[in-house]
């Protein structure tokens, strides 16, 4: 049970890390780099990819704090 909880809280973290980074670091790189984690999520097509999809999608992309004060190339791609 402990090793699941360590586990499932991994993209918490790098939530949270985000949130405190700098904001000129979450650049295209970092966009493209967790996009790319989606099509592989999505291609695996593991037991355990619709889990961690969620938790990517509501630890990070569905976090304003994260994006909020990125630059407006970054926002864009993101929402449009």
């Amino acid at each position: 049970m402990i090793i699941y909880n360590t586990i499932s809280k991994g993209f918490l973290a790098i939530g949270y890390h985000l949130e405190k980074a700098s904001k000129q670091h979450i650049n295209m790189d970092v966009l493209n780099s967790l996009i790319s984690s989606i099509t592989f999520f999505v291609e695996i097509e593991s037991k355990n990819s619709p889990l961690l999809l969620k938790q990517l999608f509501v630890h990070i992309f569905f976090n304003p704090a994260i994006w909020i004060y990125c630059s407006i190339d970054v926002c864009f791609v993101l929402f449009y």
